[in-house]
């Protein structure tokens, strides 16, 4: 059993705005500033948002040592560059994390899911790989560019200029623009089940955890997910997801919270007291599975 729990996820996980909680007279920047006006955080408080994220929360429960990618945001294709990142160092993804792990090391990998249009949308047509992303809005697909392969197979994209190459393909295969979404959320979360199960081929057990209700349906479609998911349970109830959670109580997000310190402003990441409820939920699940 490994000393190490892997939690993958975006800046859920990663417990953005909970310095919110600092206890200090000088001015803790809120969401906008710290986001758009690069503001500068008070001493301690990376080291107070590190005590009150649920990573570290499940972690301190099981004497385990929490492993959190070093950035903030991020999706489901960055959250398994990040786990493959740790066990193959030469992945090439060390801005994500400069640690290095053996399978015998890690117990759990805990990952939470994001929101669909920050992953990529792959496509094969007439033999070429394209692939569509959102920017910078990841509220729709916006880019497209061809993806080609060097000698060293190291990937580069040459962007298009327009979309008519996605409209043969969609056309080719009687797709439409609403299907092009729905095979999108099959697509992203197959690959997190083949990254899930081929860690779980090494010995290491997996669970799964969901922001926004937009991954719920591919995730109870599969078998080898729908058992591994970690439903949410506050206040005698269960949540599927943080988003639903969010929706009765409003004031588990940081801009609701009563109870914060400083301004969030429209900061709308779990507070304190969602990330207890997500670590508990998580600790019970592992019991109980």
């Amino acid at each position: 059993m490994g000393d190490n729990i892997i939690f993958a996820g975006c800046s859920f996980t990663w417990g953005q705005g909970l310095w919110s909680y600092l206890e200090t007279d000088e001015h803790v920047p809120s969401y906008e500033e710290y986001i758009f006006e690069n503001m500068s955080l008070p001493t301690g408080s990376y080291e107070l948002r590190d005590k009150l994220r649920f990573p570290t929360l499940v972690s301190n429960h099981f004497n385990k040592t929490p492993i959190v990618k070093i950035t903030n945001g991020g999706s489901e294709y960055e959250s398994i560059q990040f786990i493959n990142q740790l066990f193959n160092p030469s992945d090439g993804y060390s801005f994500l994390t400069s640690q290095s792990l053996n399978y015998e090391d890690v117990d759990y990998i805990i990952l939470q899911t994001s929101q669909i249009f920050r992953n990529y949308f792959s496509f094969h047509y007439l033999g070429d790989e394209y692939r569509i992303t959102s920017t910078p809005s990841c509220e729709n697909l916006d880019r497209i560019t061809k993806v080609v392969y060097d000698t060293d197979k190291n990937i580069h994209e040459n962007e298009i200029a327009n979309f008519d190459i996605l409209y043969k393909w969609l056309d080719d295969n009687d797709y439409s623009i609403d299907t092009l979404t729905s095979i999108m959320h099959d697509q992203v979360l197959d690959k997190v089940e083949t990254t899930l199960k081929f860690y779980e081929s090494k010995g290491i057990q997996t669970r799964i955890l969901c922001w926004q209700n937009e991954q719920l349906s591919p995730i109870f479609k599969s078998d080898f997910l729908s058992k591994r998911f970690i439903p949410l349970e506050y206040e005698n109830q269960v949540f599927n997801s943080i988003e639903d959670m969010y929706r009765q109580y409003p004031e588990l997000m940081l801009t609701k919270d009563p109870t914060v310190l400083h301004d969030p402003g429209s900061d709308s990441h779990p507070s304190k007291k969602c990330h207890q409820i997500i670590s508990n939920s998580i600790i019970k699940h592992i019991y109980t599975k």
